[in-house]
């Protein structure tokens, strides 16, 4: 998969992804920077727009509040542990680059309220706005 790199400057993704892929791979990093886009609609609305940087709707431990964060790099790197640890299935399909298995995982450990087919459908939706077709023969 290649970045949309349009996109990635509109919405400011580098420094995102680059801490995202360090803690996990490329797959997986992008599967969760299209799940932070389909959550805040690119940092646009819910959680991330009155907590800092909670792209992805993260509530605080035993709690109904939002988690903050006061740098993006340090949001990345919670959110990795948060799935690497809570959601181990979850991160073994994010790693694998696949977003089906992936969503099924986090659904199946609460992460989410919705369906498993719209939130699905949602993160591929903007799945594919993050990423690009390679072009035949290398152009």
């Amino acid at each position: 998969m290649i970045l949309n790199m349009q996109l990635v400057e509109k919405y400011n993704l580098m420094p995102m992804y680059e801490v995202l892929r360090h803690y996990s791979n490329h797959n997986a990093a992008v599967i969760f920077l299209a799940q932070a886009g389909h959550e805040s609609k690119w940092g646009r609305k819910g959680a991330c727009r009155w907590t800092g940087y909670n792209w992805w709707g993260v509530k605080k431990k035993h709690s109904r509040k939002y988690q903050t964060w006061e740098l993006v790099e340090e949001a990345a790197y919670e959110f990795c542990n948060l799935i690497s640890q809570e959601y181990e299935n979850a991160w073994r399909a994010a790693l694998h680059g696949d977003v089906k298995d992936y969503v099924h995982w986090v659904k199946h450990g609460g992460y989410f309220e919705d369906t498993e087919r719209n939130y699905l459908a949602g993160v591929r939706r903007h799945l594919k706005m993050l990423t690009k077709k390679e072009a035949k023969d290398g152009k």
